[in-house]
């Protein structure tokens, strides 16, 4: 009781919010200080007691600021273990899998312990992730991944193989009938892709059924699968069946997410960073990457996912009103952004006569944009600075350079506000583009060309990053899920920076790719986040728009 007692301890601002949240539900005005005392359980007995589902529901707040800090140094510390150890990032998954197994002890710890702070905490938690499955349990999904084992089962049994079943003629047979070829797609893949495609389903399925409804989520993922399962048997594409059915699930829930449709925490965060990381592989994220037929029936099948659901749900009128101004906060200075990026490569595509046979831009012709040739004046390194970050190489390195601006960019905005937001990605795209200009004019000579000018947002991209870092884990107005992409994104880019730029060091002629702008706008976004912090903290004394609890 006393460890427990302990970190029931409140900062002032949360006694205050505390305060305020208790005079809400019961109607009493205590003096500073006696509600958490009451909460504690060490309020002298003449104070005005607190009711059990008052102190419940009191209790659930102040764990929920104990979870930002765990947050906070699970985060910190997993992030220095990756750039220590890089390898750290294969054990990634496991250490989520490590998650799911605490939430199932939080469980047995609510009931074992129901009437200690904790107890009641995981008995809030879990209370709501039950009553959710409970409303709408998943069958339909839930039935689809058992059918899709039974299906491998009977063509091991059909043809005596347990994988390379495109070749046999009972799937040949059966990927001809109707609502049968998608159960035998994932038969016989390789077995983490096959896990992945079938915690996509389970994850991204549960939610869609859960706000569409059994028979409407059906219709919908019946008839959107059988079109592209003759697609796929028509055109030879059944090496991207998984990621098709997966993006239709995608869809659908992008229309639940902008509607408000509500999931526990810890499905938010899987269903998020799984369908995150299937829609990132269906874009051109490399340099020579093209956009094919392929790549527009992946982005197709969002739109067909998302048009279905909205039609469905606006049919049965359940589709609500949502206004862009009554939106918590619009992220306009992170959408103008990307569509100024978007401008200045189209800009970029029309000087250069198109693109080469690489898919990318000529990077002479960007000469004509203000781009110098190489670094060797003052001069050359004032223009770099002002238009290095609004240049693109190819289609792959705008796409990639757009998500990772639109993701950082939310979340700091979100947190800062808009003006701080701009403030950051502009320092942090000048300032990279700034310090590498100097490293080329003041190193030895020899540093060939394609070191000393180069062309990229990722020092924005980086910078936001760095920031939101500092932001995120304290951030109480940003969704669970979109933490999960952000968390994702950092621990897939930032070690792996750091890690090329200990192995090659700052000026690496022979890189493909700039990581040291990479780090340059990292740490230029950590050093901001830092001083905002400290500026609100100690200074302005205002509270943050991150830090509402609204």
């Amino acid at each position: 009781m006393a460890f427990e007692r302990h970190l029931l301890k409140v900062s002032r601002a949360t006694e205050k919010d505390l305060l305020a949240a208790e005079r809400k539900l019961t109607g009493h005005h205590r003096s500073d200080g006696t509600t958490t005392k009451s909460v504690r359980g060490t309020l002298p007995g003449k104070q005005t007691p607190i009711s059990t589902k008052t102190k419940g529901i009191l209790t659930a707040r102040i764990w929920d600021e104990r979870m930002l800090r765990i947050e906070a140094v699970f985060v910190g510390g997993y992030f220095l273990l990756m750039i220590i150890w890089p390898p750290a990032l294969g054990f990634l998954p496991l250490v989520l899998v490590t998650i799911g197994l605490v939430w199932l002890i939080a469980e047995i710890l609510s009931r074992v312990l129901p009437g200690t702070a904790f107890g009641v905490w995981c008995a809030h938690s879990v209370l709501q992730s039950v009553q959710w499955f409970k409303a709408v349990p998943p069958w339909a999904t839930l039935g689809y991944l058992g059918l899709a084992l039974l299906a491998w089962a009977a063509l091991a049994l059909l043809t005596g193989k347990t994988n390379n079943f495109q070749t046999t003629s009972p799937y040949r047979l059966g990927t001809m009938v109707p609502l049968v070829g998608p159960l035998l797609f994932p038969a016989g893949r390789e077995l983490a892709t096959v896990a992945e495609f079938f915690f996509g389903i389970l994850t991204l399925g549960t939610y869609s059924e859960h706000f569409l409804g059994h028979r409407r989520f059906f219709l919908i993922v019946g008839g959107t699968y059988t079109i592209i399962q003759y697609i796929s048997v028509a055109n030879h594409f059944q090496y991207v069946m998984l990621q098709w059915m997966i993006l239709v699930l995608v869809g659908i829930s992008i229309v639940g997410v902008w509607q408000g449709r509500s999931c526990p925490a810890w499905l938010q965060a899987s269903a998020s960073v799984i369908g995150y990381s299937w829609v990132v592989r269906s874009l051109p994220l490399d340099t020579d990457a093209q956009i094919d037929f392929v790549t527009w029936l992946s982005l197709a099948m969002i739109l067909a996912g998302g048009i279905a659901a909205f039609a469905v749900m606006r049919k049965q009128r359940q589709l609500r009103r949502v206004a862009l101004k009554k939106l918590p906060s619009v992220p306009w200075v992170t959408i103008g952004l990307d569509v100024v990026l978007i401008a200045f490569f189209v800009i970029e595509v029309i000087v250069s006569g198109g693109l080469d046979q690489s898919n990318m831009v000529n990077r002479e012709a960007l000469a004509s944009l203000g781009l110098p040739n190489e670094i060797d004046s003052v001069g050359s390194a004032v223009r770099q600075m002002l238009i290095y970050s609004f240049l693109q190489q190819s289609i792959g390195h705008l796409v990639g350079n757009l998500i990772g601006v639109a993701i950082g960019g939310l979340v700091v905005e979100r947190f800062f506000g808009h003006g701080r937001a701009l403030f950051a990605i502009l320092l942090g795209g000048f300032g990279a583009s700034l310090i590498r200009s100097i490293v080329t004019l003041t190193c030895s000579e020899g540093v060939s060309l394609s070191f000393s000018v180069g062309i990229g947002a990722s020092g924005m991209g980086y910078a936001i990053l760095g920031t939101g870092l500092i932001s995120t884990v304290f951030a109480k107005n940003i969704a669970t899920g979109t933490k999960a992409i952000f968390y994702f994104l950092v621990f897939r880019n930032i070690p792996y920076a750091i890690s090329a730029v200990i192995t090659g060091g700052l000026i690496n002629p022979t890189a493909d790719v700039g990581d040291d702008v990479h780090v340059y706008g990292l740490l230029i976004g950590l050093v901001v986040g830092v001083f905002f912090l400290l500026w609100h903290r100690f200074v302005a004394r205002r509270p943050l728009p991150g830090l509402n609890t609204d």
